[in-house]
């Protein structure tokens, strides 16, 4: 009997110990947007300007060669549509992403043509559609413009666009 009550209390000790476990928190993170426009087609766009004689670019501040881009979008009508610019603009003038090719003194303009051809100044946002309909088109447009002295050459440069909705 004496047996049964010592290893009784040590049995018990040991079955509690099982029932022991360990826990933690369960954390749930996640965002929700409103994806109101999609770019039809794809996303990433290549311009020409095609080519210049240096001619037609007399002095500093002229242009040259403007070309057109339409960027199709399928909206869920109603959709207000904001358009962010990024790139690298020459020190003096944001309005002029500086040129990465081989041409000295000339960079390009994106444009504005629904706003009287008004040069783009890069990084800032401006609402370009104000109240979409199913289907739109982002019109924009982009040309050479003379910064200095110029010296024959390619002309290359990159910008980055950002769509954002309300």
């Amino acid at each position: 009997m004496f047996l049964r009550l010592f290893f009784l209390p040590l049995l018990l000790l040991a079955i509690a110990s099982l029932a022991e476990a360990d826990g933690g928190n369960i954390h749930i993170t996640g965002n929700l947007t409103a994806q109101s426009c999609t770019v039809d087609g794809a996303t990433d766009f290549t311009l020409s300007l095609g080519t210049v004689d240096r001619a037609d670019l007399p002095s500093v501040g002229s242009t040259a060669n403007q070309v057109g881009l339409n960027i199709p979008l399928s909206c869920i009508s109603g959709t207000k549509v904001i358009i962010q610019i990024d790139g690298t603009s020459i020190s003096d003038n944001n309005t002029v992403m500086v040129n990465t090719g081989t041409a000295e003194g000339v960079g390009t303009q994106l444009l504005e043509p629904n706003n009287n051809n008004r040069p783009v100044p890069l990084g800032s946002s401006w609402t370009i559609i104000e109240n979409s309909q199913t289907s739109e088109v982002i019109t924009l447009g982009a040309r050479f413009y003379r910064t200095g002295d110029v010296v024959p050459g390619t002309v290359n440069a990159t910008a980055t666009y950002t769509l954002s909705y309300e």
